[in-house]
């Protein structure tokens, strides 16, 4: 069975050095990021406040 892993990228050096270890050591590496929004009010509208 292959070895699999994913990766948070960060798009820093760190995480990029740690996927190509993986990959050197035999791993099948998938990177993932996550989007995050500046506004913290996104996607909370027609949510009830009780104060």
């Amino acid at each position: 069975m292959a070895l699999k892993a994913m990766a948070a990228m960060s798009g820093g050096v760190d995480s990029s050095v740690a996927a190509a270890l993986l990959m050197e050591s035999g791993y099948t590496v998938s990177g993932v990021t996550l989007k995050l929004f500046e506004n913290e009010d996104v996607g909370l509208d027609g949510i009830r406040h009780p104060c």
